[in-house]
């Protein structure tokens, strides 16, 4: 394709027990046609990601734990992510590192206690394209995710597509969970998708 740039805007949030993070991100990507068929994107995210941990919802082992505070702390970072994506009609792989930026993780309000810090988080996903007619795809997929110090894992997708609008889907991350997809492109430059 000739040259093009992209731009979106991503949010997400997480939960898990007391703690509580959002993310949100301006992207952009610059897309640039290295033969008849192939392309490599060149992309960044940067943002801000907030933590907020209610430790209200905590039980310690010690009532009077001093790396504990009460009541609910919130931290807004600065966030960077950067990727590459190569793809051609029927196939796509990407590399990409999420929280580039190393920051501390602080759980009281007086700053006392700086024992957790962010870590960069490595992906790398390739993919192939199977079409059965003109109506229906099978995109198979398979995305490595390394953050350090925890060993890699592996995510196995399928995607199942109809008339390139339509798409229905499932991932496996070994050992760990099973989750399904479902999205609707509305325009080539709109889509609408949940997993």
């Amino acid at each position: 394709s000739a040259p093009h740039h992209g731009l979106g805007f991503v949010a997400t949030t997480d939960k898990a027990g007391a703690l509580k993070q959002s993310n949100f991100n301006i992207t952009y990507a610059y897309h640039l046609g290295i033969s008849a068929h192939v392309n490599l994107a060149v992309g960044l995210s940067a943002g801000v990601s907030h933590s907020n941990i209610n430790f209200d919802d905590l039980k310690p082992g010690e009532a009077a734990d001093q790396a504990l505070s009460s009541g609910q702390v919130s931290r807004l970072k600065p966030d960077v992510n950067v990727g590459v994506w190569l793809y051609a009609p029927t196939y796509f792989a990407g590399a990409s590192i999420q929280q580039v930026l190393p920051q501390n993780i602080v759980f009281n309000d007086d700053n006392t206690y700086k024992e957790a810090t962010t870590v960069p988080h490595y992906f790398i996903t390739a993919g192939y394209k199977f079409w059965f007619d003109d109506n229906y795809t099978l995109i198979p997929s398979v995305m490595l995710k390394w953050i350090k110090p925890l060993k890699p894992t592996l995510d196995y997708n399928v995607k199942f597509t109809f008339k390139d609008k339509l798409w229905l889907g499932g991932s496996y991350r070994e050992n760990d969970a099973f989750s399904g997809m479902l999205g609707f492109n509305i325009s080539s430059l709109v889509h609408i998708s949940y997993a």
